[in-house]
């Protein structure tokens, strides 16, 4: 008989262990991912863990969302671009949207969302799939860094370059304050509501340090960075990188303006996939964009394939398909507003908006 309750503290190392055995579990589904998403967010959740006979058949991991922005829902999972219904067979699934269900009903959510690559009900009239929306961008990585530079597009070699030549430097390790500075002011001019700075904080403290690094970069010391117009060793971006299982993602970013001249992004990014292989990585996966928007455009312009994700939602009735893409009208109106906010109200009042946006 399949019983489904609640994660305990005994079972965080078997929830672990039935994710990476899973054929679809991802970095998102990891135990750690209840705390971040707890102590570093403010949300309340339900992971969701199935067994047959005391053993493991399948994990769901929930959070609570209630906004006045957005209303309530149930999703799985707050901040990861996958986390749906981990399940040894139809049965052990069917619990876990049963039990899932519940729980949403019981919050009034007017919506549950499974974030999964591949639909699970395609044959349930309660599900609807949403598969033309987000798209993942992943790519192998080779043995060295001359033969990544020649996988990538033609157009794409010189500008990569430009980084190289300009002599732009890299740091590795944890620093939070710089990779912050940098982030914050990126998404606040795209006019994003800012995730808090306690939630990077629970990001470093909760995951193994092997599973994430912060990447500095600088423009070189001496006369070679007042040639492009920086300071000497001056910080011009910041990257997170997460890494799980041979699989790198690059998953939050920023840089200053002036960084364009030297392609300061796309050096970042193409360093980082050149460490991730000297660190035993296979993949590099560049995350999820909306399709259609800039930085969908971005990562087709390096080269990398798109795959779309199949979000599948279950809604209370007389409810509609959320709509949360930025080319959404209410939402447009909501970026300019963002946009022209200044920085230090922006950081204050983001992470407010933001845990029930991730």
């Amino acid at each position: 008989m399949i019983t489904v309750t609640t994660l305990e503290e005994k079972d965080h190392d078997g929830w672990d262990d039935y994710v990476r055995s899973h054929e679809d579990g991802s970095f998102f589904h990891l135990s750690p991912w209840q705390a971040i998403c707890e102590k570093g967010a403010g949300l309340k959740t339900a992971y969701l863990i199935a067994k047959n006979k005391g053993v493991i058949c399948g994990v769901l991991p929930l959070t609570y969302h209630q906004s006045p922005f957005f209303g309530r829902a149930v999703k799985s999972l707050a901040f990861g671009v996958e986390g749906g219904p981990l399940a040894s067979n139809a049965e052990t699934r069917q619990a876990l949207d049963d039990k899932a269900w519940e729980l949403a009903k019981n919050h009034g959510a007017a919506y549950l969302e499974y974030r999964s690559l591949k639909a699970q009900h395609q044959d349930s009239p309660d599900w609807h799939v949403k598969d033309q929306t987000y798209a993942r961008f992943r790519r192998p990585i080779l043995a060295t860094e001359d033969e990544n530079i020649l996988a990538l597009p033609n157009k794409q070699r010189p500008t990569v370059r430009k980084g190289i030549k300009a002599g732009l430097t890299l740091d590795f390790g944890d620093d939070l304050a710089e990779f912050y500075r940098h982030y914050s002011a990126s998404v606040h001019r795209l006019g994003t509501p800012i995730f808090a700075k306690k939630y990077f904080q629970a990001l470093l403290y909760f995951l193994p340090q092997a599973a994430r690094e912060i990447t500095i970069i600088r423009a070189p010391k001496g006369v070679g960075a007042e040639a492009h117009g920086f300071a000497s060793g001056q910080s011009l971006g910041a990257l997170m990188t997460f890494y799980y299982h041979g699989v790198a993602l690059p998953y939050y970013m920023g840089s200053i303006p002036a960084a364009r001249s030297v392609a300061v992004n796309d050096f970042m990014l193409f360093k980082q996939l050149v460490r991730a292989g000297s660190l035993g990585c296979h993949t590099y996966d560049l995350g999820r964009s909306k399709i259609g928007t800039g930085s969908y455009n971005f990562k087709k312009k390096l080269g990398y394939i798109p795959e779309n994700y199949a979000y599948e939602y279950r809604m209370a009735a007389g409810q509609n398909m959320p709509d949360m893409s930025p080319k959404n009208p209410k939402y447009q109106m909501m970026i300019k507003i963002w946009q022209t906010m200044p920085l230090f109200m922006a950081n204050i009042i983001g992470p407010w908006v933001s845990k029930d946006l991730g």
